[in-house]
């Protein structure tokens, strides 16, 4: 028969701790200890690996985010209806943007400039044409950053949009800088 041996055990009820002695034998110890708090040694060393994992993963993802975020920045083209991008170096003659005639066929000659935000009016730039303000173009564009052709007499090609604001809104597509 194995020696008895006890245990002291602190118990933690109502707000007030108590002490209890429990006699019993090595192997009945041993079962009380895994079993403090309600939880068997399995059991915690189950909970303590899914927090490392856990924190692994979020560690990985913030690590995977530096290195996302550190990488220099491809520029992509985006074919639209099929047709490649061009572009050329800027400069009188140049022609920039898409080849899709189909998509944007209409087409407009005049002096790029940004346009004013004031709510008023629809569009990022204004195609400046003759004929007085009733001939003005406003612009957008999805293919082309027209930033840098503002102050340059260019040819535009794109699509007319509907506009509440404005009588003319066309979403660029290719353009051609003539001076």
């Amino acid at each position: 028969m194995a020696d008895e041996i006890s245990l002291s055990r602190f118990i933690y009820t109502d707000g007030e701790t108590k002490e209890e002695n429990v006699p019993g034998t090595e192997k009945e110890m041993v079962r009380i200890v895994e079993k403090t708090n309600g939880f068997s040694v399995k059991e915690l060393f189950l909970r303590k690996s899914t927090i490392t994992l856990a924190l692994a993963v979020v560690f990985l993802g913030s690590l995977t985010g530096v290195f996302f975020a550190k990488r220099p920045a491809q520029k992509l083209t985006s074919p639209l209806g099929g047709s490649e991008a061009v572009e050329t170096e800027i400069g009188k003659g140049a022609t920039v943007g898409s080849e899709d005639k189909q998509t944007f066929r209409d087409h407009a000659t005049g002096v790029i400039e940004k346009n004013k935000a004031d709510g008023k009016t629809e569009g990022t730039h204004r195609l400046i044409r003759e004929g007085g303000e009733s001939q003005t173009a406003y612009l957008i564009s999805s293919v082309v950053d027209l930033d840098s052709y503002i102050g340059k007499k260019v040819e535009v090609w794109g699509e007319t949009n509907q506009s509440r604001k404005v009588s003319w809104l066309m979403d660029i597509g290719r353009i051609k800088i003539l001076e």
